[in-house]
């Protein structure tokens, strides 16, 4: 067997050459049978079988590096957070629409507030429309009896100064 020694079908020392991300043995990835055991690995010395078997373990050794969950640990791990961020979007949903029809209660409390505003304000135009009305008769009557008080005066002073020798 050599130097380098064999662990459950992986070949550490030559792993640690071919791995070119981590130098650790931890993270090695296992030999490929039709691959030259003496020489590093490149990129250029991958062929498309290489590539397919490594796209068809990468998941698995990424789970074996992680936490010591399986995939379908994280599956259930995700659905289950899906499950809750969902509960929380319909309460939040429910609570949007508690608020927008409150915000709808309230926008129709300060409507009748202005219609009410609005009557008054109707209502007070009518009361000082009465009054100006009133005050105008006044003065047009007041202008008639000054206008005929001076016109009698007038006629006096002349028909006074007239018999007057």
């Amino acid at each position: 067997m050599g130097a380098s020694s064999i662990q459950g079908g992986v070949n550490v020392e030559k792993a640690f050459y071919r791995n070119p991300v981590s130098r650790s043995p931890k993270l090695s990835f296992p030999l490929l049978s039709h691959q030259e055991k003496e020489t590093p690995m490149t990129t250029t010395n991958l062929a498309a079988e290489d590539i397919a078997y490594i796209k068809g373990n990468l998941g698995a050794w990424l789970a074996e590096q992680s936490l010591g969950k399986p995939p379908a640990v994280y599956e259930i791990e995700l659905r289950e957070r899906l499950v809750r961020i969902e509960e929380e979007l319909k309460h939040q949903r429910e609570l949007i629409k508690t608020i927008l029809e409150q915000m709808d209660k309230r926008f129709e409390a300060v409507d009748k507030r202005f219609e009410a505003v609005d009557r008054r304000f109707e209502a007070m135009q009518q009361s000082m429309d009465k009054r100006f009305e009133e005050l105008t008769r006044r003065i047009d009557r007041f202008m008639v009896w000054s206008f005929a008080t001076t016109s009698t005066v007038g006629g006096l002073v002349v028909a006074a100064l007239k018999l007057w020798p």
